[in-house]
């Protein structure tokens, strides 16, 4: 029996004005922008490779603009050619940012493990990683209140918590950004 290593993150963070919330949020919206860009060039090489539709009943008090006519097959080609390239990088460049995404997320789950009590670590890993509800991370999570009981967040502290999270997204240092939400 072989026994597999399991591979440990090595991401070390030098500077404590690193955003860890804006650069997660920076990589998703990149990937949802690779993603839109790959869909747009796939529906391109789609009409390229099929040529127009085919004709229909024609509305003449609507102005149409012509449909893609072919001059040359050459052309046709390159162009097919080149598109299927800019595909070909894109999905490339996503991979790489995905890659970067689960790296990051796994540096979450390691935080996760160190500060187990960090509220806002909590709730933006279960939220914003996990894409749960706050009214199912509300139903979950829960504290000690002075008497020794364990009670539930109030709601809306779990909402205001993920509001300056929000915030915090926006902003690419943590500047004037203090965090105040451990357990």
């Amino acid at each position: 029996m072989e026994s597999k290593k399991k591979e440990v993150n090595t991401i070390t963070v030098l500077d404590e004005d690193i955003n860890i919330y804006y650069v997660y949020n920076t990589l998703k919206q990149q990937i949802y922008s690779i993603n839109k860009s790959i869909d747009k060039l796939k529906k391109r090489l789609d009409i390229l490779i099929k040529g127009p539709q085919d004709v229909k009943a024609q509305q003449y008090d609507k102005v149409v603009s012509p449909s893609v006519k072919v001059e040359n097959v050459k052309e046709l080609f390159k162009e097919i050619e080149e598109t299927t390239r800019e595909i070909r990088e894109k999905e490339a460049e996503l991979e790489t940012k995905q890659r970067y995404k689960a790296e990051l997320e796994d540096t979450f789950r390691e935080l996760l493990q160190l500060r187990p009590h960090n509220l806002e670590l909590i709730v933006f890993y279960r939220r914003h990683v996990k894409e749960e509800s706050l009214k199912k991370i509300h139903r979950s999570l829960r504290r000690f209140n002075a008497y020794g009981e364990k009670v539930r967040y109030n709601y809306s502290y779990i909402r205001y918590i993920n509001t300056k999270i929000i915030e915090k997204m926006g902003k690419p240092n943590n500047s004037g950004l203090k965090s105040n939400t451990s357990l």
